[in-house]
């Protein structure tokens, strides 16, 4: 039995966890298909066996939670072996994948010198750009990238050169020579445009973006290696030490806490998880969110902050294009009441 073999076996006991992680997008991303682009990767990258079992165990967790193809032909995942762990990186195929579960187009692009390119942020934010259609060598200077809804204005975020610079030079794999960041006719606008796009999540509504780009910032930007569990969020692991000196030896070492980023704290009379009936829980979910909506965005975030990690993903194309416009609404409707007792 080959090495391949013996991780498929492996793999067995997992499975159930892949599934549940995987919920509503197993309709679309069977998982036998999620398993078929895992064991394609490793094919191709045989380094990934050599890596520590469970970090690809986790990253195949994460991966199943996105409900993103992970065997790189697709552009929306791949496993990256780095310092003796795989590293689930999301590609920027994978974004646009993300943000259309969530009723949003995301879209974007590089700028280069002698554009026709003109922006604005602020309450009205808009991109302009005509790029010229020669000389694909001319030097970038930019990158945009939006994200547009049909209930509400477009987020907007935009990076200049330096920063795009400043995150490659962070980016543990910007300082190899195979890495995509330093193949300037393809991979460093691609790398750029990708960039970008992952910081669009920051001024979504509680999304499944969220998570991808908090991931991807940690791995990118700090050069720390981690994974999504769909009941717990994104787990960064703990920075690498340096191996331990004689001093340090005699010394009671300080306890290393990996560091858990969730989507907020659940209170202590949170709901039901996955352990109970899904689609009973899923009904109460739905029918608590839409009451809360009528309510306000206030109210909406408070129920929303009760409801387990692992069912959220289901809910949330419902929260964006259903539940928060309606609490949006709701706020107008107090503001104006509360206005017309002043008059």
């Amino acid at each position: 039995m080959n090495d391949l073999a013996i991780l498929q076996q492996q793999f067995k006991p997992l499975e159930p966890r892949l599934e549940a992680a995987l919920g509503p997008a197993a309709r679309t991303l069977p998982l036998p298909r999620l398993l078929q682009t895992i064991w394609v990767s490793i094919e191709r990258n045989p380094k990934l066996l050599e890596a520590n079992r469970q970090s690809l165990m986790n990253a195949a967790l994460t991966f199943a939670f996105l409900g993103l193809e992970v065997d790189g032909a697709t552009g929306q995942g791949f496993l990256l072996p780095f310092k003796n762990r795989v590293q689930p990186v999301i590609g920027y195929k994978g974004y646009a994948t993300l943000g259309a579960r969530s009723g949003l187009t995301i879209n974007g692009d590089v700028v280069r010198e002698g554009d026709d390119f003109s922006f604005e942020l602020g309450s009205t934010p808009y991109i302009h750009h005509r790029p010229k259609l020669t000389g694909i060598d001319r030097k970038i200077v930019a990158a945009w990238a939006t994200a547009a809804a049909l209930d509400r204005p477009p987020l907007v975020a935009i990076m200049g050169i330096d920063e795009l610079f400043h995150v490659k030079q962070r980016a543990p794999a910007g300082r190899t020579s195979d890495s995509p960041w330093n193949d300037p006719a393809i991979g460093f606008p691609a790398m750029c445009a990708k960039t970008v796009k992952r910081r669009l999540a920051r001024g979504m509504p509680l999304n499944v973006m969220q998570y991808a780009s908090r991931l991807e910032e940690a791995f990118e930007e700090q050069g720390l290696t981690g994974h999504i569990d769909p009941t717990q969020g994104v787990i960064i692991d703990p920075e690498p030490q340096e191996p331990p000196t004689a001093t340090m030896l005699t010394q009671k070492p300080a306890p290393v806490e990996t560091e858990r980023v969730q989507a907020s704290t659940e209170p202590a009379d949170a709901p039901a998880t996955a352990s109970g009936d899904i689609s009973g829980n899923l009904g109460r979910f739905r029918i608590a969110c839409s009451s809360a909506s009528e309510q306000g965005t206030k109210e909406l975030e408070r129920v929303w902050r009760t409801i387990p990690f692992e069912f959220r993903a289901s809910l949330q194309p419902t929260f964006d294009r259903t539940w928060w416009p309606k609490a949006l609404m709701a706020d107008r409707r107090l503001s104006e009441t509360e206005e017309g007792k002043l008059i």
